[in-house]
């Protein structure tokens, strides 16, 4: 009897193991999965990372590009300014002139009468 039981026993324990180890199986299978499809995600995250750095890339160089366009066209605007404001006072001289000379063409005249 004692025999019986120790074989029972170890049937037992072996029926034991057996749905433990397959129990292991479907865990690693499950975990294997898991791995698989977090690569995958990765991956994905990845090419979308990727992408969008050159996005980035492509922006800060168009902002950069910009920037300089920018900075050339307040250069060109207070030249134009600048051109602007002698224009002006030379005209502003001539009318003087004219202002000038239509005074002494009045006096002039009262001159002459």
């Amino acid at each position: 009897m004692g025999c019986r039981r120790s074989k029972t026993s170890q049937k037992k324990s072996q029926a034991r193991f057996k749905v433990l180890k397959a129990a292991r199986k479907s865990q690693l299978r499950q975990l294997e999965d898991q791995v698989q499809t977090f690569q995958s995600e990765n991956d994905s995250l990845q090419a979308e990372n990727n992408s969008l750095q050159e996005e980035v890339a492509i922006l800060t160089k168009f902002g950069v590009l910009q920037s300089v366009q920018i900075h050339q066209q307040v250069e060109e605007a207070q030249s134009n300014n600048e051109l602007w404001a002698i224009a002006q006072k030379e005209c502003w001289e001539a009318q003087k002139k004219v202002i000038q000379q239509d005074k002494e063409i009045v006096s002039l005249k009262g001159e002459v009468k």
